[in-house]
């Protein structure tokens, strides 16, 4: 068995002070992958974060005869195939744990005319696919999984997906998203590019628009009227073109660097290279409701993508409720969140739309510093601790990257050294994130343990 790794945070006496880069995007470096596979032609991405999902995602192409060379420091050449040049694999794809690989190539391999199965490991096989497999296939393209006997609805790995016939295309679609699940809408508007109609998708609220953003930007006749998108395919020549770009840097990780300074007095850090998508930036928002001082200069537009820098200084913070659309663009950042209402005065509550399971999780982390967290059916209630030391803690974060970010900032702050056990999840979550606040002044130490 691989080993697994601790972090101890120490309490930060000092300033959290200095400007840090932040690593690629994972999404958006997936879609950049398959859209440079599907390309007409030689593309380089640079910048990419080679974590396990985006592995996931190259060995994948790889296995339909893309050609990928990839380069120190994260460069990856892709030799483009055409929409429809991608080669029958010889063995079912392996997706690892990556949910966003399973979907959005399912919505290009319905359109092949080869059959593929799509697998991956044991968590993931066990995951719910069952919307992108039922909207698929009102496209008219062939695609089954797994179905539960016990859970009406729920369709599990594998997925057989193809061949559709040479003589036929797949059909428009109107539909209304139900969830946010990774890489769905993007699966959707991708399969849009091989339909014989007009391919219209509608959310309640506007989710990460990564794909609408990266499609435009490539030229696709795809237009975005608030919470829809419309591709028309009809005036489009059916080409996607290569490019050279750099992957916007992910916000989650920008987004944990204004928490540590939030929550550490007397600090200021920037994070460069980050993605600002407005999509993606609830937790700015959200910060300057409760009193923080943050600030954001965009300096350019990548693959339909805003980025620049986004810098955060210290300010006593005031508890308030985070729910509705702001929430929803902060999804990807609750960690960050709870560790604000815990040093926040007054109470906060987060709440609607958040799981269960995840609510509960985090309330056991804030328990465990002494943070009065309390849930119900509508999310959680926090009362904050400003004025005084949090308690020290051992929070076991073994495959749980949400609950290890959260401990780790509230560990900044606490009054004795906190270990966080099993952080390897959240490393591949927010790679380099030791160093990163190392450089800014924290003091942490990793230890490895054998299982």
């Amino acid at each position: 068995m691989p080993p697994v790794h601790d972090v101890i945070v120490r309490p930060q006496i000092r300033p959290l002070v200095g400007s840090v880069p932040v690593h690629g995007d994972e999404s958006i470096g997936q879609l950049a992958l398959v859209c440079a596979a599907l390309a007409d032609g030689p593309s380089e991405i640079r910048r990419l974060s080679i974590g396990v999902h985006v592995g996931a995602t190259l060995g994948a192409l790889r296995a339909l005869g893309v050609s990928l060379e990839l380069d120190r420091g994260g460069v990856v050449r892709v030799s483009g195939r055409s929409l429809f040049g991608l080669l029958a694999p010889k063995e079912p794809l392996a997706c690892g744990g990556s949910a966003t690989t399973v979907r959005l190539l399912s919505g290009v391999l319905i359109a092949q005319p080869f059959p593929t199965m799509i697998d991956g490991d044991a968590a993931l096989a066990s995951g719910d696919f069952g919307e992108t497999v039922g909207v698929l296939r009102r496209r008219g393209g062939p695609i089954e999984g797994v179905l539960s006997p016990t859970r009406p609805g729920h369709v599990a790995l594998p997925l057989t997906v193809g061949p559709l016939p040479a003589y036929r295309r797949l059909s428009g679609l109107e539909y209304e998203l139900r969830s946010a699940a990774p890489g769905l809408k993007g699966a959707l508007l991708i399969s849009g590019l091989y339909a014989d109609a007009p391919t219209y998708i509608r959310e309640p609220i506007v989710t990460r628009d990564h794909a609408e953003r990266m499609l435009q930007a490539l030229d696709v006749p795809l237009t975005m009227l608030g919470p829809m998108a419309k591709l028309d395919v009809e005036p489009w020549d059916a080409k996607l073109p290569p490019f050279a770009a750099d992957v916007p840097g992910d916000f989650s990780a920008a987004a944990f660097v204004l928490g540590a300074a939030a929550v550490v007095p007397g600090s200021r850090v920037c994070a460069r290279n980050a993605g600002l998508n407005p999509t993606r930036t609830g937790v700015m928002d959200l910060l300057r409701q409760m009193g923080g001082a943050v600030e954001a200069e965009i300096h350019a537009s990548i693959l339909g993508e805003p980025e620049g820098t986004v810098c955060c200084s210290h300010a006593p913070l005031r508890g308030t409720t985070m729910a509705g659309e702001v929430l929803v663009r902060a999804s990807d950042d609750l960690s960050t969140l709870v560790a604000l209402a815990a040093r926040a005065h007054g109470s906060s509550e987060i709440g609607g739309g958040v799981e269960r399971a995840t609510v509960e999780r985090f309330a056991s982390v804030l328990r465990a510093f002494g943070v009065t967290a309390e849930t119900s059916v509508d999310g959680l209630f926090v009362e904050g601790r400003p004025d005084e030391s949090l308690d020290g803690a051992d929070i076991d974060a073994t495959g749980e990257a949400d609950a290890g970010a959260a401990a780790v900032l509230l560990g900044l702050s606490a009054a004795a050294p906190t270990r966080v056990r099993g952080i390897d999840a959240l490393a591949n979550r927010l790679p380099r994130f030791v160093g990163i606040l190392r450089a800014l002044g924290a003091d942490l130490r990793v230890e490895e343990r054998g299982m």
